[in-house]
């Protein structure tokens, strides 16, 4: 800590204390009459200190004559008043009180003392002599030259009392009367500086009392003096301010930093504090504080003046909310000056435009422009605000970078006092996405309005409230007679109560209803209807509408009737040409089985040696007879597979029993010179679930198919193992193959790759549509490998066990 500051600072309280004691009452406005006070209080204090305790020590501890006691005591509690009314209004009794008492010291103990001596009888003197010295600083002179001319009767009494020589008092008179000249010059001059004191301290108080600002005067601890602005910012009259404690007029709640404030700047010269002040009706207003030294009643003292900066506090408060708001606001604000050069932009607006505050401030708004308006948009916007209008609008600019926005803008004008603009305000709003929106609004509408299909839209109870051109269309009620309607106006009775219930229940649940029902449009007929009502949710999820989007789809019921009756037709020919087919075919196998045997017979020699040409007949009968065979077996496949009544019976075998059966084909292929071969794989698993009579048929119809097919070359007979518990039939041939785009139907029934009558290669063409629907019916899978002029390869992949029992068989 600094010594030296610490010894000022305790030099300033001591002074502050004394000043304190000696402090006039505020009652006294009169400067002459505070100052005359003041050194009465100041007397008073010197007197009990230097004179009046030793006295009463002496007295009390000597031998004392009685009336000099009383008269000691009685001096003590006269200077004690004295200083008592020194801090009143009535100061002048105490004056008046010291100085008749001192005035009477000299004859009370010059007549009390037994044996008066010459030095006695000087030291009594010195009490006249202080009331002399009194009455000079602090009497008028002509009052002062009274107290002299009492104070030297007083002086001859104990002459007059044969209690001391007339020549004592000769000697003390011309001592005393040189005195009260002395004295007489120097209160005269106490006199007029007291008077100019006076004068300066009622200078001091005009000035105090004329200020606009209030003025606090304390001595550091309490309140000497405040002026009337005091007393009308605080509400608080002088004496009820004057005595107390300056905190006192702090807010609680800001005493302490205050008093810290206080502290810290207590040495700095024009230092300013701010704080909350407290009137006394309990009020606050923000103040601000500035301190200073200066002399008040011949004393060093602080002096506060004290501003009332609320209504300044405020409008920073509201500069800066402004301020924040400008900066924090999510639209683009931009300040101009009256040529339009920029001088402000906030954060919105770089974020929406991409130029930063640094690149657009000194441009105008121009750098913006996107060429999309023509100049006269331009000339009406600067014509509007320079008649102090503002403007509004939307208008398409351009990014920085170059992309185009369209913003919303509020250009307003800024007026000074004297009506004149000094600036432009430009509120600016990104609304791309909103114009956007917009248009998809737009085309939604349009698409709405131009939808073949009826729009319905409903409140949550169900009442109209838009349909489109379509609805009117189908039902005849226009737009006014629907909305506001609900639309039971369409009922025609032909549902249940139930099936409106089940309707209401599902959109009310938030579930999308779609469904058919028959309505009555206004001139009564009926009509068919495919609707789908979704309900309509806002954010939090809560059904507002119902929109239904609905299908006139009575010519759809029509043709759809008249498709079913058609069917019915079909499917009752179809049964009746199946039947028909399977009648024939079985009445047709038993004579050709006949014709195969007998020609097999003679082929082999049974009845008698053949000639070359007796045998090339036969060959030709047993061929044509196999196809007739062929074909009636294909016709009773086909119907039995078309009546649904096929059952496959399941069962285990050994596949390599399959190629038992193909014995009759090989030999036609090997009557044509084509070589059949056979290739069993080594994986294939010895034994497999199946049918066995429908698989052999399978292997016939491709194998045959091969035969008729190739003219020469070879064809291979495979039995594979397969991965994943499968195996394989396959039959390949180098026969004439099959086009690509003859692969596509195939396997679709009567359909061959040369259909025509004069076809070379006959056939039903049920052969491999038996096979794709038997392979289908063992959850089987046919491939189809195929060149023309190169050959074909069929695989027949199958489960080697299979999905199917005899019972799940269909």
């Amino acid at each position: 800590m600094n010594t030296p500051n610490l010894l000022q600072r305790m030099g300033n309280a001591i002074v502050r204390f004394v000043n304190r004691l000696a402090t006039p009452s505020p009652h006294l406005s009169d400067p002459e009459d505070r100052l005359r006070a003041r050194t009465l209080a100041f007397t008073s204090i010197g007197t009990l200190v230097v004179i009046i305790l030793p006295a009463i020590l002496r007295v009390t501890l000597w031998n004392t004559p009685q009336p000099i006691r009383w008269y000691v005591y009685f001096t003590t509690l006269a200077v004690l008043a004295a200083y008592s009314l020194s801090r009143t209004r009535r100061y002048r009794w105490g004056l008046y009180l010291t100085v008749l008492t001192y005035s009477l010291g000299s004859v009370v103990i010059s007549l009390s003392t037994p044996d008066l001596s010459e030095s006695t009888y000087v030291l009594t003197a010195a009490w006249n002599l202080g009331a002399i010295i009194i009455a000079g600083l602090l009497l008028s002179r002509r009052q002062f030259l009274r107290v002299i001319a009492v104070n030297v009767f007083l002086l001859s009494i104990p002459s007059l009392a044969g209690r001391a020589p007339w020549g004592w008092y000769g000697d003390m008179t011309l001592v005393f009367l040189a005195e009260a000249a002395l004295l007489f010059g120097i209160a005269g001059a106490s006199q007029r500086h007291a008077h100019e004191m006076a004068k300066s301290e009622q200078r001091f108080r005009e000035l105090l009392n004329s200020t606009l600002e209030a003025l606090v005067i304390h001595d550091g601890v309490h309140i000497l003096a405040v002026n009337p602005a005091f007393e009308r910012m605080f509400r608080c009259p002088e004496e009820q301010a004057v005595g107390r404690v300056p905190m006192e007029f702090v807010a609680p709640e800001a005493r302490d930093a205050a008093w810290e404030a206080f502290l810290k700047n207590f040495d700095k010269p024009n230092a300013i504090i701010r704080s909350t002040a407290l009137r006394c009706d309990g009020t606050r207003f923000e103040a601000e504080a500035s301190l200073g030294m200066v002399t008040y009643e011949r004393q060093s003292v602080l002096a506060l003046s004290v501003r009332d900066v609320s209504r300044r506090v405020a409008a920073e408060a509201e500069l800066r909310k402004l301020s924040r708001a400008l900066e924090q606001s999510a639209h683009g604000v931009v300040i101009t000056n009256p040529q339009g050069v920029i001088e402000y932009v906030n954060p919105a607006f770089t974020q929406m435009t991409g130029y930063t505050a640094k690149e657009a401030i000194g441009q105008t708004p121009r750098i913006l422009k996107s060429g999309k308006h023509p100049t006269e948009f331009y000339a009406e916007l600067w014509e509007t605000i320079r008649s102090g209008e503002t403007w509004q609008g939307e208008v398409v600019n351009r990014r920085k970078d170059g992309t185009l926005y369209w913003e919303s803008q509020t250009i307003t004008p800024v007026f000074n006092e004297d009506g004149k603009i000094t600036h432009y305000v430009a509120i600016k709003q990104d609304i791309t996405k909103r114009k956007e929106n917009e248009e998809k609004i737009r085309k939604l509408q349009r698409a709405i309005e131009q939808s073949a299909h009826s729009v319905v839209i409903t409140d949550r109870t169900g009442t109209i409230e838009y349909v489109n051109p379509a609805f009117t269309q189908v039902t005849g009620y226009t737009a006014e007679e629907a909305i506001g309607q609900n639309p039971r106006i369409l009922k025609s009775g032909k549902h249940p109560r139930t099936f409106y219930q089940h309707l209401w229940n599902t959109i009310q649940r938030g579930e999308i209803w779609h469904g058919e029902f028959i309505n009555r449009r206004k001139d009564g007929s009926l009509y068919w209807e495919r609707a789908s009502i979704s309900p309509v949710k806002d954010d939090d999820g809560h059904i507002t509408h119902f929109v239904a989007v609905k299908e006139d789809i009575t010519q759809q019921k029509e043709l759809e009737a008249e498709l079913q009756r058609a069917r019915d037709e079909a499917l009752e020919a179809n049964r009746l040409k199946t039947q028909l087919l399977g009648n024939v075919s079985h009445d047709m196998r038993t004579p050709l089985g006949g014709i195969l045997g007998y020609s097999e017979m003679l082929l082999e020699g049974a009845l008698g040696e053949l000639s070359s040409e007796q045998r090339k007949a036969i060959l030709h009968i047993l061929q044509s007879t196999q196809q007739l065979i062929d074909f009636t077996n294909d016709l009773l496949n086909q119907a039995e597979l078309e009546s649904g009544r096929l059952r496959l019976h399941i069962t285990k075998f050994p596949p390599h029993e399959l190629l038992k059966t193909i014995s009759a084909t090989q030999s036609i292929a090997e009557a044509k010179g084509v070589h059949v071969h056979i290739e069993t794989d080594p994986n294939l698993p010895e034994t497999i679930y199946g049918d066995p009579y429908w698989l052999r048929q399978i292997l016939a119809n491709l194998l045959g198919n091969a035969v008729k097919f190739t003219e020469e070359g070879h064809i291979w007979v495979r039995l594979l193992g397969l991965e994943d518990e499968h195996w394989a039939i396959q039959v390949e041939d180098t026969g004439v193959g099959i086009p690509l785009e003859a692969q596509k139907h195939i396997f679709e029934p009567f359909r061959q790759v040369d259909g025509s009558p004069t076809r070379r290669y006959k056939g039903s063409g049920l052969g491999l549509s038996i096979v794709k629907q038997l392979v289908d019916l063992m959850h089987g899978e046919i491939r189809l490998e195929s060149e023309p002029g190169k050959g074909s390869k069929f695989t027949v992949i199958l489960p080697c066990q299979s999905t199917l029992t005899e019972e799940q068989a269909p």
